[in-house]
């Protein structure tokens, strides 16, 4: 059995308690901290279609179909550029290196950002290297999280204080 195959089937049963009628899209997450670990599992198994399950488009003009087919959340281009400074490959929502670090809320009482964090110890008793990156989530009526295609902006990002 492939990880995607397992990640599939984990998700599949996790979410039969909220997905029980055709034509629904999975279930949402319980929260936005514990959403991190499923996206990263979804992201490291690319399984694109489950993940685009996750997704509200209700407001956004995204294709459902390009996030199915990975378009969407894939840099294709970071392939074929040099080692070192290479873009990310997955580009959304967060690259599977970076883990959970805040959650902050906007100006619109049922959208968060989550604000992810990686940490680069590069040795020889160098500081260590710090990047950030951030998606938002929209909570339902149900009480579930699904993630939000559009881009956070600096002002949504203003006050994340990243020195705690």
């Amino acid at each position: 059995m492939t990880i995607r195959m397992m990640v599939s089937l984990t998700l599949a049963v996790a979410a039969l308690g909220g997905c029980a009628s055709p034509g629904k899209s999975a279930a949402g997450f319980a929260s936005p901290q514990t959403a991190v670990d499923e996206i990263r599992l979804l992201i490291r198994a690319e399984d694109w279609t489950a993940l685009a399950a996750k997704y509200d488009l209700s407001d956004s003009r995204e294709p459902r179909a390009r996030l199915e087919s990975g378009e969407f959340f894939v840099n294709r281009e970071a392939a074929a550029q040099p080692t070192g400074a290479a873009p990310r490959r997955v580009r959304r929502p967060f690259s599977p290196e970076f883990r959970y670090r805040a959650t902050q809320a906007t100006s619109d009482a049922a959208v968060v950002v989550i604000e992810m964090m990686v940490e680069i110890d590069q040795g020889d008793g160098l500081p260590v290297q710090r990047g950030y990156d951030y998606f938002k989530m929209r909570r339902n009526a149900d009480g579930s999280w699904l993630i939000l295609p559009d881009e956070v902006t600096a002002a949504e990002i203003g006050g994340v204080n990243r020195d705690r």
